[in-house]
């Protein structure tokens, strides 16, 4: 009885199919990753300006009061 070749294919299919989601996951890190640091530096630029600006002098703001 011979051996069956659509098993040895469709493990060729799997192999690339793993192959592009791993990719895939790779782009989507990196892509988070970046969103996550302009976040970050949105949130520390803010952070700054509370310190700095009238609510670090012990005054209101009411843009902190809108967010």
């Amino acid at each position: 009885m011979p051996i069956k070749k659509p098993y040895n294919s469709q493990c060729c299919y799997f192999s690339i199919f793993l192959k592009k989601i791993s990719g895939f996951l790779c782009e989507f890190q990196e892509y988070y990753a970046e969103v996550r640091e302009e976040k970050m530096e949105e949130l520390a630029d803010s952070l700054v300006d509370c310190m700095t600006g009238e609510e670090g002098a012990g005054g209101d703001d009411q843009d902190l009061d809108d967010r």
